[in-house]
């Protein structure tokens, strides 16, 4: 997921022409090319204060597409309380690979006993990168986790 920013906000303290990239703008940047691209005004809508508050209810505000989540502003159908903390499931990652969440909100996966890499994963789909390469882990509403290695 990427870092970004949304201007004029991001421009930092002092500096007319140096804007800060963080995840939190990333984000919020991502909802609002969401908006306009449906031809919605995103400054008609306090985005950085939108995750500042997803990121305090559930931690993570890729939780919900940002696309999705510009959907139901733009039809005046969104409730902050989307954002809550999902059910999670300890899931143990194939491969003795190291494995980085592709969201950077997401907690890291955390070596057992055993070796594994193991990570709490709520409902959905979750991409995880490797130097080498790619995991795509699917997790049910049971928490049976399935793997596509790419």
């Amino acid at each position: 997921m990427p870092a970004g920013a949304l201007y004029p906000e991001a421009l930092a303290a002092g500096a007319d022409d140096e804007v800060v990239l963080d995840w939190k703008g990333g984000y919020a940047a991502c909802v609002a090319l969401a908006l306009s691209g449906g031809g919605v005004d995103p400054w008609g809508y306090d985005l950085s204060k939108l995750v500042d508050e997803a990121v305090a209810r559930c931690m993570d505000p890729w939780l919900i597409p940002a696309n999705e989540t510009a959907q139901r502003l733009a039809d005046l159908d969104f409730r902050i309380d989307a954002y809550k903390e999902p059910k999670r499931w300890s899931v143990s990652l194939p491969g003795s690979g190291t494995w980085a969440p592709e969201s950077p909100f997401a907690a890291a996966p955390t070596a057992s006993l055993g070796g594994d890499s193991v990570v709490l994963l709520s409902e959905g789909l979750w991409r995880f990168l490797s130097p080498s390469e790619e995991l795509l882990a699917s997790v049910d509403a049971a928490g049976r986790a399935t793997f596509i290695r790419r």
